[in-house]
C-alpha cells in the first residue's frame, strides 16, 4: 500500500507540473479535474508519461507525453514537440484528447494548442490533429528499448479517428535517446 501511494503522490506531482505550461504560474484550466481522475478511488486509470530525443541528418526533435484516460478513450494531457531544425527552433504543444492503451503499447491522440506561426492554416498549425503511439518495454538491462513513433500530423481527421483505429495510427519504430516511456494499463474500478 505505502508503494502505491508513493506512486499515486509522484503520478500526481507529475501530472500538476505538465498542466502549467510554468510550473511558477496558476495551473492551466482542467488540471484540477486531471488530478482528481487520477486519484479517483476504486482504479486507476491508463497513462503514458515520458521524454526523450530522436536524431535526424538535420538536427534533434525533443518531445514530452504526460496523458491520462479520463472515461473510455477520452483523456487530458499535454504533447510537447521541439525540433533544433531552424532558429529559432520550431515547438509545438498539443492537447491529448484520447487514448488507447493495449498491453504496453498506448496511442494517444489531441489537437495541436500552439504551433510555430509559419504553419498557420496548415496541418501543422494551431488546430490539427496529431498523433503518436509509445511502447514500453520495461525498465531492466535486459529489456528490449522503449519504442516510440514519430508526432504524426493529420489532414481532415479528428483525434478520435485514430484512436478508435479509423484512421491509421503511426507505426513505433524508433528509439528514443536519454529518456524513458511508461505506459501503464488502467486498472478498473
Amino acid at each position: 500500500m505505502r508503494t502505491l501511494s508513493r506512486g499515486l503522490t509522484l503520478l500526481a506531482v507529475t501530472l500538476l507540473v505538465a498542466a502549467c505550461e510554468n510550473p511558477t504560474e496558476p495551473m492551466a484550466d482542467g488540471a484540477d479535474d486531471l488530478l482528481a481522475s487520477a486519484m479517483a478511488p476504486g482504479g486507476q486509470p491508463a497513462s503514458v508519461t515520458g521524454s526523450g530525443m530522436l536524431t535526424f541528418a538535420y538536427g534533434p526533435r525533443t518531445f514530452r507525453i504526460n496523458a491520462i484516460q479520463t472515461d473510455g478513450m477520452a483523456a487530458k494531457g499535454t504533447m510537447t514537440l521541439a525540433t533544433a531544425r531552424n532558429k529559432p527552433r520550431d515547438s509545438w504543444k498539443g492537447d491529448v484528447t484520447c487514448m488507447v492503451v493495449t498491453g504496453n503499447t498506448a496511442v494517444v491522440a489531441g489537437t495541436t494548442d500552439r504551433a510555430p506561426e509559419r504553419f498557420d492554416g496548415g496541418i501543422f498549425g494551431e488546430g490539427g490533429t496529431w498523433a503518436m503511439v509509445a511502447v514500453d518495454n520495461g525498465e531492466g538491462s535486459g529489456d528490449d528499448p522503449d519504442m516510440m513513433s514519430l508526432v504524426r500530423f493529420y489532414n481532415e481527421a479528428v483525434p478520435e479517428d485514430i484512436c478508435d483505429g479509423s484512421r491509421t495510427p503511426p507505426s513505433p519504430v524508433w528509439v528514443p535517446e536519454g529518456g524513458n516511456l511508461q505506459v501503464r494499463a488502467g486498472s478498473g474500478g
